[in-house]
């Protein structure tokens, strides 16, 4: 039985200027503010399709500033910075002016050392970096992206109070939770497991702070259904985090997580999956995670729905036509 991926979290609570593994802004939906001198590492030894991977980030400048930033990057890539409309500065749906071209390319060149760059109007600024290859750390040997910006000569930006709308109807924009009890789940499933194993071992969700020494760390529990084992625990994020920074984790050989939530302890979630090109209901998620899926004829008709529960998968509704033929 095929598992549904339904939904992929990035989570974060605040800004901060080193990275590591997590990356949260790739796309221009979680793009990063740009507002001071920062240096960026995010390590991607685990995922070298990262490397090639788009990065965001954004900022406003209320005047024509020749120089303003100096980029510093470790290695070579593809830089572009758009200009967005800056009507209803506050409002107005800035990433889809950016995916649909309407944004005015300020500046555009293929870099392998530093450069300048600054902005002929005032108003917001997107830039996209896109990296040929990773970075490699001389002193560790582990494969990153490596870069920094700097605002020349003193220059200051000032960060804006409200963040302007990077909404996008296809995007999954960031998640900030506040302080408290959260419930994290979701389904995992190790390659290389045989019949006889009842219970997954390497894989993992790790859960730590920045700001905070406390840590989780979440094992599948509970019986192997058609191949995927839940994980499911409690996670207390302490007042004094600055970020949260998931990892999803095995031992040895690959793992495959899945339908994974994160939500409020005293909150419910009920989570559904359509088919994207016939829009019919394939899977209903209930509040614990267990899917109940629907399968159809070739004419559409619903003909069977199957419920997944701890004892697997059971068939509890099914339906046939008959047509006498005359």
């Amino acid at each position: 039985m095929k598992r549904y991926l339904y939904i992929l979290i990035l989570v974060q609570l605040s800004y901060s200027t080193i990275y590591s593994q997590i990356i949260p802004n790739q796309s221009c939906a979680t793009a990063i503010p740009l507002c001071k001198n920062i240096t960026e590492i995010y390590d991607v030894s685990d995922s070298e399709e990262d490397c090639n991977k788009p990065l965001y980030y954004y900022f406003y400048s209320s005047s024509v500033v020749t120089d303003l930033f100096s980029f510093d990057p470790g290695h070579s890539g593809i830089f572009t910075l758009y200009r967005i409309s800056t009507e209803n500065e506050f409002t107005f749906d800035a990433c889809s002016q950016f995916e649909n071209g309407l944004a005015v390319i300020e500046h555009s060149q293929s870099f392998s050392s530093s450069f300048n760059f600054g902005v002929s109007q005032s108003g917001l600024y997107v830039i996209r970096l896109v990296f040929n290859d990773c970075y490699i750390s001389p002193s560790t040997g582990a494969r990153e992206l490596n870069f920094s910006f700097n605002l020349i000569n003193g220059r200051t930006l000032s960060c804006p109070t409200e963040t302007p709308s990077f909404e996008c109807k296809d995007c999954i924009t960031s998640f900030s939770p506040t302080a408290g009890q959260y419930m994290v789940s979701a389904w995992v499933k190790e390659s290389g497991a045989t019949m006889a194993t009842t219970s997954y071992s390497n894989a993992s969700i790790g859960i730590s702070f920045s700001g905070s020494a406390s840590t989780f760390s979440l094992s599948p529990s509970g019986r192997i259904i058609d191949g995927w084992q839940r994980i499911e625990g409690v996670v207390d994020i302490p007042s004094a985090a600055t970020d949260i920074h998931l990892s999803f984790e095995t031992n040895s050989g690959d793992a495959y997580f899945d339908d994974i939530r994160f939500y409020p302890l005293d909150g419910s979630i009920i989570s559904y999956v359509y088919d994207p090109i016939n829009l019919r209901l394939m899977a209903q998620l209930d509040e614990r995670n267990f899917a109940t899926f629907y399968e159809y004829d070739e004419e559409g008709k619903l003909v069977r729905v199957k419920k997944e529960t701890e004892r697997g998968v059971m068939t509890i509704q099914e339906n046939r036509d008959n047509i006498i033929k005359q």
